[in-house]
């Protein structure tokens, strides 16, 4: 330790700094702003997507949990053959949520772009389906065989739709992460939170379209009954409404906050 009697100049800098001066520090730095749940809720663009997804997805998921029950017990599908063609519905799934996030390229336009696409051409699959199929449930072919080929292709769609959501989030909530008029703000949290948020869609549409789906299907104890023609052009119809979000300029648009915060 320095005596008393060494010169000042010599004794080492033993200055301890105060628990004012260093609680001072961070009044110096700037916040980083995290959003929270209701500060998502209250923006249309988290509600625009909401929609957006929750109406493409919906007939998707109907199709999915109600195709092999019905290959098996309407069109008399073998327990072989309704393996088969659940693999099948599978790979066509797979096939469609590893292509599309690849063919977006990570850009939110160019992912809006092939949303929109996916989506009419669901649409119209669903819309000529009661037309083309020939009165379900009805065994004679081709009947069986295009509700193969629409349940398949549909399974694509909802693959490509699954797999764009992570590409739009980040399009539409983090875009300011490399803008410096930005830098305050805090993206990360944002992207997770909005994902999770955005999740809730997902699980309301797999609530609804089964049980749509169940009702059409196998509600009606009349062999004649027509409710899957309703379903199917309400399926269609709610992928027209989607399409038509996407495009409406302005209706689906990208999360601005303020471009300045405030030191604390």
């Amino acid at each position: 330790l320095p005596s008393a009697s060494e010169p000042a100049a010599a004794r080492p800098n033993t200055v301890s700094r105060t628990p004012s001066s260093l609680s001072s520090e961070p009044s110096r730095a700037k916040a980083r702003v995290s959003l929270t749940a209701i500060d998502v809720a209250r923006t249309r663009t988290f509600w625009s997507f909401f929609t957006v997804f929750f109406l493409t997805l919906t007939p998707g998921f109907g199709l999915k949990l109600m195709s092999s029950p019905v290959v098996y017990f309407t069109y008399g599908f073998s327990a072989a053959g309704s393996n088969a063609f659940t693999c099948f519905y599978l790979a066509c799934y797979g096939v469609g949520r590893l292509c599309t996030p690849i063919m977006s390229r990570g850009k939110y336009e160019r992912a809006r772009k092939i949303y929109m696409a996916y989506s009419l051409a669901s649409a119209c699959l669903l819309l000529v389906s009661p037309a083309t199929i020939n009165g379900l449930p009805s065994r004679q072919w081709p009947s069986p065989l295009l509700f193969c080929i629409l349940v398949a292709t549909q399974g694509f769609f909802l693959g490509g739709f699954k797999g764009l959501m992570p590409t739009s989030v980040q399009g539409l909530w983090c875009w300011m992460d490399g803008d410096r008029a930005y830098k305050h703000y805090d993206p990360i949290p944002a992207y997770d939170l909005v994902l999770g948020m955005t999740n809730l869609a997902l699980c309301t549409a797999a609530a609804v379209g089964p049980v749509t789906a169940w009702v059409a299907y196998v509600a009606p104890a009349d062999a004649n009954a027509k409710q899957y023609e309703i379903w199917y052009y309400a399926a269609g119809a709610l992928q027209l409404v989607a399409t038509a979000i996407l495009a409406t300029p302005g209706v689906v648009r990208r999360f601005e906050p303020p471009p300045r915060v405030n030191e604390v």
